[in-house]
């Protein structure tokens, strides 16, 4: 699962706080988030990584996690699948969950 920086402005949520996360891994999911995702919600990335998340860059930063993902978990996800060209790299069956 991904859990990418909204890219709404003014947006302060975030799909999945540090308990959120915590509750997933321990049923055995894999997460990442991807850096600052948190931040505008008041979660910091080492609550993330505390919590069992893996961090990663942002797609721009030469990371490729866009394309291993089977879930997305966004906010805004029309916002998402607009202002992300990374969006169109998720491999054909993903899932994303979110508000539209």
């Amino acid at each position: 699962m991904l859990v990418p920086r909204e890219c709404c402005p003014g947006e302060t949520r975030v799909a999945a706080t540090p308990e959120t996360v915590r509750r997933l891994t321990a049923k055995g999911c894999s997460l990442s988030v991807e850096r600052g995702a948190g931040q505008a919600s008041g979660y910091d990335d080492d609550a993330y990584r505390d919590a069992g998340a893996a961090l990663v860059e942002a797609k721009g930063a030469g990371s490729d996690h866009w394309s291993h993902t089977d879930v997305v978990l966004a906010v805004q996800a029309a916002a998402l699948v607009r202002g992300r060209p990374e969006f169109d790299s998720l491999p054909a069956g993903a899932v994303l969950l979110g508000l539209l």
